[in-house]
């Protein structure tokens, strides 16, 4: 009873989480019981100005049947207009018009009454311009002059909205809402995450780093879904501010996901680290580019898409190697997410570039990915809370231990005794010991000296690393013997192969050496426990290996 009580106590912020968690599950399920309906403010009646508009091809004005349309006009302007005379003039109301070119102007007959951009490029994709009719009152036509960059796409024409200001902002904003919402939660989901990290941090919980990336990912993720959906031009302000906003964020986010997948798995890869760093420099300078009018921040957008499919193959060698072929499972439903957030990344792009996705539109297959990532990423860490708990209950105890060599950075034999420990009490499928023994370290020594001697170990050690530390453990059992532990099945004459000549590759710039090595394999019942005495008794054979070889080596030099 007692322990009962010390294990619900050393566990009451995950009781309580969880008791909050069924808290707001019934007070959902009692809402939709005494479901109670009522009737709203209809946000879909602003009123719409699409008929009667005129646009001039060639000298002539030609009818337009209704907006929204596409005119095959080759001009590089095009200028619209519609009588006003038929409509009701009340000064409180507005026109609304939502453009991606590069600049627009409107004249109440010979008034000029709005200019954006004038005339230089500054950005104004998906932007939306409001014109109020007061400064309109009076004028019997109005003239709508559009620019865009280049004459190599149709025109797009909106709806035109005209009707109180008020309307029309709580129709923009519902027609916005899905991007409100996915921002909203993103921003709660990264307080979630920094909470989460702080309070790891706070407990010394390894894995801070990994939480404040995917924070940041999913922070950045959620900025750009906002800010390219372009809602919050609706308020006015720096329209440009937006846009780069929402190109910095798109070529920005990638760099703190792989930065999260590098440390989640452990990973030393080096292509990983680079990329992640190009993905910083190629942000910088395709803004650079854009502030020194060299090239627009729009044409830049090839460069990003490029990284992403590479960091694609980048992510898929490391999940195949890692979550696959090791079949480390910590990792395997953000592996998932991973798949239907490239998947549709990918498809986005193409979609794009064949012209059969809208660049307005171009976040909405991600955003539902990014949801089921960021589902699947929740799942990987309630699945690891626990792994989480027990590595809080054996901090203390790791924290008074050295388990690692200061020469080699190898375990210790501190850890290495601890290991066989864990192996008994969890045995894998697969063993093997690998035991490494450099040769006549003793001639070394008293002929060229200790350093001499400590340079061989350091040789040696670092070959073993850089061969079996990816796929094992490695440590330093004594002065010079050393011993890697496997438990996948591995070719191991290749990488014992691979091991000699690294070691004759590094063995060049300093007094010749040699390194002998053992090795024993078995396959345990991983169903349960297995002794200790029998995790040694394999340890002796490979020691009991490493010296016959030693032995045949020594006399085929005789």
């Amino acid at each position: 009873m007692r322990k009962l009580i010390r294990s619900i106590s050393g566990h009451y912020s995950l009781f309580l989480f969880f008791a909050v968690c069924i808290v707001l599950m019934l007070t959902v399920l009692t809402s939709f019981y005494f479901s109670t309906p009522l009737s709203g403010i209809s946000i879909s009646d602003a009123e719409r100005l699409d008929t009667g508009w005129m646009y001039e091809d060639g000298g002539e004005l030609s009818p337009i049947e209704s907006l929204p349309c596409r005119l095959n006009v080759d001009a590089l302007t095009l200028k619209l207009s519609r009588e006003l005379s038929d409509l009701s003039q009340e000064a409180n109301h507005v026109l609304a018009f939502r453009t991606r070119y590069e600049s627009i102007r409107v004249w109440a007959d010979e008034t000029l009454v709005y200019e954006a951009a004038q005339g230089k490029e500054h950005a104004l994709g998906s932007m939306w311009h409001f014109v109020s009719l007061r400064d309109c009152i009076g004028a019997s036509r109005i003239y709508v002059e559009l620019t865009r960059y280049d004459a190599s796409a149709h025109w797009d024409l909106s709806t035109v909205f005209l009707d109180h200001s008020h309307a029309i902002l709580m129709y923009l904003l519902y027609q916005a809402l899905p991007a409100i919402l996915f921002w909203l939660f993103t921003m709660l989901f990264t307080l979630l995450l920094v909470f989460v990290a702080l309070f790891m941090a706070g407990q010394k919980i390894s894995g801070v780093s990994s939480m404040l990336a995917l924070a940041a990912f999913i922070f950045l993720s959620g900025q750009w879904i906002l800010l390219d959906s372009k809602i919050t031009t609706i308020f006015g302000g720096n329209y440009a501010l937006t846009y780069f906003l929402s190109y910095a964020a798109f070529y920005l986010l990638t760099a703190p996901y792989l930065l999260y997948i590098q440390l989640m798995l452990d990973s030393r890869s080096r292509v990983i680290r680079y990329l992640t760093w190009i993905f910083v420099g190629n942000a910088g300078v395709c803004m650079a580019l854009h502030l020194f009018q060299v090239v627009s921040i729009r044409d830049t957008a090839f460069t990003v898409h490029i990284l992403i499919f590479l960091s694609l193959l980048v992510l898929a060698k490391e999940f195949w190697y890692s979550v696959v072929k090791q079949k480390e499972r910590k990792l395997f439903c953000t592996f998932l997410g991973t798949v239907f957030i490239y998947a549709a990344g990918l498809i986005s792009i193409v979609l794009y570039y064949i012209g059969k996705l809208p660049p307005a539109n171009s976040t909405t297959l991600y955003s539902w990915a990014l949801l089921i990532m960021i589902f699947c990423a929740t799942t990987d860490a309630i699945l690891s809370l626990s792994r989480f708990w027990k590595q809080k209950q054996y901090m203390d105890h790791y924290r008074r231990l050295a388990i690692k060599d200061s020469m080699t950075m190898m375990g210790n034999r501190n850890a290495y005794e601890m290991r066989l420990q864990d192996l008994s009490a969890a045995p894998p499928a697969r063993l093997i010991f690998i035991l490494f023994d450099v040769d006549n370290l003793k001639f070394i020594n008293d002929t060229y000296g200790h350093h001499i001697g400590d340079q061989a170990i350091y040789t040696a050690a670092q070959c073993i690393r850089e061969v079996f530390e990816p796929i094992g453990a490695c440590y330093r059992i004594g002065g010079d013997e050393f011993c890697v532990i496997l438990t996948n099945a591995v070719d191991l004459d290749m990488l014992l192969q691979k091991y000699d000549f690294l070691l004759a590759q590094q063995n060049k710039n300093i007094v010749p050496f040699s390194v002998s090595y053992g090795w024993a394999e078995k396959n345990l019942n991983s169903s349960g426990r297995v002794s200790l005495e029998e995790i040694i008794s394999l340890q002796k054979t490979a020691d009991v290996n490493l010296y016959y070889r030693k032995k045949e080596k020594h006399k085929s030099t005789k």
